[in-house]
């Protein structure tokens, strides 16, 4: 309905990760400062979009989860992205499966700095 819903305080990371050269991966991390309840757990954006799902985000963080969303190593929802994929075909790979790997393991390393602990489970 268009309406925003309150988030609890919490912590809110940015991050880019560049595994290899010509490799580009965004992420966030949203911590809640209190009542966490030892869970991660990390958003898709659908199709070729590289939008992060900020609203389903928000949601969780609200039941307690520590919530990771990723840009896929790309910006936009246009699949034409791919066609430089021949000058730089670690887009596809970034898109492909790399970006959600590296997006999760960094977030770990955040949860952990953050709250001394690793998450028990994650989704």
């Amino acid at each position: 309905d268009g309406r925003t819903m309150p988030v609890p305080a919490f912590c809110r990371v940015h991050g880019v990760a560049n595994p290899v050269p010509n490799s580009r991966i965004g992420f966030e991390v949203w911590l809640p400062q209190r009542d966490w309840n030892r869970r991660l757990l990390m958003f898709g954006n659908g199709g070729y979009s590289s939008a992060i799902d900020f609203a389903s985000m928000g949601r969780m963080l609200s039941a307690g989860y520590v919530t990771v969303g990723t840009d896929t190593g790309h910006t936009g929802d246009d699949p034409d992205v791919f066609v430089q994929g021949a000058a730089n075909p670690e887009i596809i790979v970034d898109w492909g499966h790399r970006a959600v790997h590296e997006s999760v393991l960094n977030a770990k390393r955040v949860v952990k700095a953050f709250t001394g602990t690793a998450p028990r489970h994650s989704y």
